[in-house]
């Protein structure tokens, strides 16, 4: 039999619950079945067996997986090796190709590599070399369950304890070397430990396998305090984030992940039960990064020590990762700590219920970063007006967006003028204003041809002359779309707010734009994310159902990018067979490590459906699509939902070709978009005093 017919027969023959009970005394509990984890130590189950689809996974330590990565685990081999004892006992025979053992054998060997000596730095922390290290982390408030939960441990003094240690299991040095565990001396050409002295931090990928390892000096003087493997065959930095595997769960539950600067913040973070943090791994945060958390949350919250972003060079940091941001699927907001504290001695002193609450006063990029220059600027007077006026100029100049430019120009000159209020904001939204135009003009191209084609590109009209297009590109042209933008903006809330647009009442008071912008996690999208997740858990267990749910909700229309890749194997594999296994689902999923962990996470979820449920919860999702960011309500509000009218219809979309349309000479109140866009908003506005629009 050829390797891949014997992987589907042991997936489909094996009973995951009866092989995991060799190991693991487990209990049913719902659909799933339940027991300690046999990778760490724990006092209350939190191993879980799904026997249909053939899956588990651990919420204590994050590891997951399917038979194949069970019995790699448990028995310490490499994926061929799994696939045997698995076939021996079935009593299936098969040989692995030369093609498949050389595909696997480097990358398993490093993780092999790597599974043995986190289990020898693990026992190095609990002998009696390990006492100091057991000390510091003592001293640092860690527990028995989380140093267990994470996997730390400790390489003590000398330069081949660790290599010593592989030898003796059969693994040689250069595959140390491969792991990123060991090095070759310059001049010696003898191999020596690269991590001595040092407390370990295990680094898993998406599925909990250990990649590599960071640690921490025990040593006061040596130069090199933290210190991380180099990259390897399973290593990449610029896509890894410490933590990941064990958050996943909690960034779901959430709604939205908190990105923090070390293994220890996050740590002390999951310690007092603040479980959806992350940490990158000594390097700045990239777009990629950004990229991979954006599929597991649609909101991204960045943590600063707010004595040091309120400098200077903090906030060109902090500018340099809005840059990262802008192309980035998610909302991305900044929490701030003030005291000169980081999250984990925050977290220690005051507690998780005022973290929690620091994180619920988070805010946009912008306004984060408008804030600062303020409070540096508050005490200056009118030379100090001026300087804040340019330094929030260059700010909101970075903001893309028109109509969230404008709302953040109001706020910040009500923000500036605070109690005084009245002329104070309307001297500094005018200073505001002259500075946007002042770097417009500065940064405009000499050639009036080039700016023909930027106001082409922004949908304004050619100019009748060259006279005309000069004065309109430099002078004019962003006063000229400040007052368009802010004429659409009043006309469309005042419509919809039932108020002519000459009232005495304006639509965009400083109360209503402080409001919208000071909003946090959308709620209705994140109650359509739990809408969405129950769901798919039910069309991985049950066929019938996805059928129902597909034959209504396409996977391109699901809101999170994985749940929409998890939706797509399901809809293909309905496709080719009329009757899928739960073993086909498993097979198909575990082709992508990521994919299949997050399979996993919603597979194992003790969360009922209800299938009666389904078309509610179509059209929930179909809302929270069409308003995406741009639409916001109070989520639990009794009415029903808003639909697109077409495939991929969003509320953004329709603003944009609105915009475009009252740049031109032809708009009428009565063209399709406008209408459309009238009704969704008249729509959401009938539902309640406290529902809003957010701009930002």
């Amino acid at each position: 039999m050829g390797p891949e017919a014997a992987k589907e027969e042991i997936r489909e023959r094996i009973d995951l619950v009866d092989l995991i009970g060799r190991y693991v005394d487990l209990k049913q509990a719902g659909r799933n079945w339940k027991g300690l984890c046999p990778f760490h130590q724990e006092k209350t189950p939190s191993f879980n067996v799904n026997r249909e689809l053939k899956i588990w996974k651990c919420f204590g330590c994050g590891a997951s997986g399917d038979v194949f990565s069970f019995v790699q685990r448990v028995e310490n081999v490499g994926f061929v090796e799994a696939m045997k004892l698995l076939a021996d006992r079935l009593g299936i025979t098969w040989e692995p190709t030369p093609q498949q053992r050389e595909a696997r054998d480097e990358r398993e060997q490093i993780l092999n590599v790597n599974a043995v000596a986190v289990d020898w730095f693990r026992a190095q922390l609990r002998a009696p070399i390990g006492a100091a290290a057991r000390a510091y982390l003592e001293s640092r408030g860690l527990d028995e369950a989380t140093i267990e939960r994470f996997h730390i441990g400790y390489a003590p003094p000398g330069w081949d304890r660790l290599l010593n240690h592989l030898s003796s299991k059969g693994i040689a040095g250069e595959r140390a070397v491969r792991a990123g565990l060991a090095r070759r001396h310059e001049e010696q050409g003898s191999l020596y430990d690269v991590f001595r002295n040092r407390i370990i931090y295990p680094i898993s990928d998406v599925i909990g396998r250990v990649i590599a390892f960071g640690g921490r000096a025990m040593d006061p003087d040596d130069p090199a305090k933290y210190l991380n493997s180099p990259e390897t065959l399973v290593f990449r930095k610029g896509r890894t984030f410490y933590g990941l595997d064990i958050a996943r769960r909690a960034i779901a539950d959430e709604g939205f992940v908190v990105v923090v600067e070390g293994y220890m913040d996050v740590i002390a973070l999951a310690q007092h039960g603040v479980n959806h943090c992350v940490a990158t791994l000594g390097t700045a945060l990239t777009e990629q990064h950004a990229n991979i958390l954006s599929r597991y949350a649609p909101e991204i919250c960045l943590v600063f020590d707010a004595d040091e972003a309120g400098t200077e060079a903090g906030l060109r940091s902090i500018r340099a990762r809005a840059t990262i941001f802008q192309g980035c699927p998610a909302t991305v907001k900044v929490a701030a700590l003030r005291g000169g504290k980081d999250p984990d001695d925050y977290i220690r002193q005051y507690g998780a219920d005022a973290f929690r609450e620091l994180l619920g006063e988070r805010q946009g990029l912008a306004q984060y970063q408008v804030r600062e220059v303020f409070r540096r600027h508050a005490d200056q007077g009118e030379e100090g007006r001026g300087k804040a006026a340019r330094e929030v100029a260059d700010i909101l100049a970075h903001v893309a967006d028109y109509m969230g430019r404008e709302a953040l120009v109001a706020w910040a000159a009500e923000q500036w003028a605070g109690p005084a209020g009245g002329r104070a904001v309307v001297q500094f939204e005018r200073l505001l204003l002259q500075e946007l135009q002042r770097l417009a003009r500065a940064t405009a191209p000499a050639e009036r041809d080039a700016w023909q084609r930027v106001l082409a590109k922004q949908g304004f009209p050619r100019a009748g002359s060259r006279r005309q297009g000069r004065r309109l590109a430099r002078v004019e042209w962003l006063e000229q779309e400040r007052r368009r933008e802010q004429f659409l903006l009043d006309v469309e809330v005042a419509r919809a707010s039932g108020i002519p647009p000459d009232s005495e009442h304006s639509p965009v008071s400083a109360d209503f734009i402080a409001e919208t912008l000071a909003k946090g996690s959308h709620p209705v999208v994140r109650g359509a994310l739990r809408c969405e997740r129950r769901m798919l858990t039910a069309m991985l267990l049950e066929p019938g159902i996805a059928g129902q749910v597909l034959g209504q909700l396409a996977p391109a229309e699901l809101l999170l990018p994985i749940h929409r890749e998890i939706a797509q194997v399901i809809a293909e594999l309905l496709g080719s067979t009329a009757t899928p296994s739960f073993s086909a689902f498993a097979e198909r999923l575990s082709e992508n490590e990521e994919l299949f962990a997050s399979a996993v996470d919603i597979a194992v979820a003790e969360e009922e459906y209800d299938p009666g449920a389904i078309d509610r919860d179509v059209l929930l999702i179909r809302e929270a699509q069409l308003l995406g960011d741009r639409g916001v309500r109070l989520y639990g509000v009794e009415s029903e939902p808003l639909e697109p009218q077409e495939a991929g219809e969003s509320l953004a979309d329709i603003e944009q070709r609105v915009q475009e349309l009252m740049r031109s000479e032809d708009f009428s109140p009565d063209d399709p978009a406008y209408r459309r866009l009238m009704e969704i908003r008249k729509r959401l506005h009938g539902r309640g005093a406290r529902e809003y629009w957010d701009y930002h």
